[in-house]
């Protein structure tokens, strides 16, 4: 697959998201339900993570989609194989660091906790095995899941039934969303984070890859035009004015606004939005957002305060960015190299 303009600074965007959640931001707004319920989810942490996941459902399907169509089968080994060598060796080099520094006395989690992160399931983990340097896992959990399934069902189905077991799927995760509104829930876990219904984002972005491959699709049409980057917008603005009872919704209605906004920069590849989002410094920072997203979870934790130097402003925000740039010029790029021999 060419590079496609712009990707990388919607990555940029969103790990941007991410580091002013965690820097504790939220804590400047207004104290008012409009600025704290609503205003913030447009740029929360975890509409940060709606942006990767919406892009990796893209991506991954994309890739997926173009070898079935050139060859007319998925190589699984390969597939898994590139997965790996890019997501692995930051992965395995972050959770080495936080045991070496548990062991030393410097950071305090369970080992429950830490297994279920290092076996991406800590989406599942109970709240009790909630430690600030793992929470983010939770999401990388997901997309782990995802990969390990997806792959196996684009290559048994075409593109009508791909079409009908997303738009099932995510129902089953709205009827899901409404079900766990209970305090029991809330108080002892974070089922939103589960599979399901946390994967409707990343299959919604794969829906927009869909269509672009399969141009007879009509939504195809849609991305081509301006009205594409209107609705995106505006659906992803979704939170600002919805009905409160619907505002839990967020996650899944925002998705279908950012996957329009995929849509239209994959087909405008020349536009002053695309050339903005592409400008080299952007791009860096998106090139190297998963080690960001990877490493800020020891310096940057779920948010401010701790009495450990490296997690203490400014020193916390510098050191992650360092250690992502060292990971991934002196680490992440010789995996690469091996990652395109496949």
């Amino acid at each position: 697959m060419n590079y496609i303009k712009g990707f990388d600074g919607l990555r940029a965007i969103s790990i941007s998201f991410v580091i002013l959640s965690h820097l504790g931001i939220f804590s400047l707004l207004p104290e008012s339900d409009f600025f704290r319920n609503r205003f913030w989810l447009l740029f929360s942490g975890e509409t940060g993570v709606l942006v990767f996941f919406n892009l990796s459902g893209f991506l991954i399907s994309f890739i997926l989609i173009r070898e079935k169509i050139n060859t007319g089968n998925i190589n699984f080994k390969t597939f898994f194989i590139k997965r790996f060598l890019r997501l692995l060796p930051p992965y395995i080099m972050f959770s080495f660091s936080i045991l070496v520094l548990k062991f030393v006395g410097l950071l305090n989690f369970t080992m429950e906790g830490f297994f279920m992160a290092f076996l991406y399931c800590y989406n599942y983990a109970p709240t009790k095995f909630y430690h600030d340097e793992l929470v983010h896992t939770w999401s990388l959990a997901v997309e782990e899941q995802f990969y390990l399934i997806w792959p196996f069902i684009i290559n048994q189905i075409n593109i009508k039934k791909t079409f009908i077991f997303i738009s099932i799927f995510v129902s089953i995760c709205v009827i899901f969303l409404f079900l766990i509104r209970s305090e029991y829930f809330i108080t002892f876990r974070r089922p939103d984070r589960w599979f399901i219904p946390s994967a409707a984002a990343i299959l919604i972005g794969a829906t927009a890859a869909i269509a672009i491959n399969y141009e007879k699709v009509l939504i195809s049409n849609f991305f081509k035009s301006k009205y594409s980057l209107v609705f995106g917008v505006l659906i992803y603005l979704y939170p600002i004015f919805c009905i409160k009872y619907f505002l839990f919704l967020s996650p899944i209605i925002m998705s279908l606004g950012i996957s329009s906004l995929i849509g239209w920069i994959y087909y405008h590849q020349n536009s002053k939005i695309t050339n903005i989002l592409n400008l080299k410094t952007i791009r860096y920072i998106g090139k190297i957002s998963y080690s960001i997203y990877v490493y800020q979870g020891l310096f940057l934790k779920n948010g401010p305060g701790s009495n450990l130097f490296i997690q203490q402003f400014p020193q916390n925000f510098i050191l992650t960015m360092l250690t992502a740039i060292i990971s991934y010029e002196f680490l992440e790029k010789q995996f690469l190299k091996l990652k395109n021999k496949y």
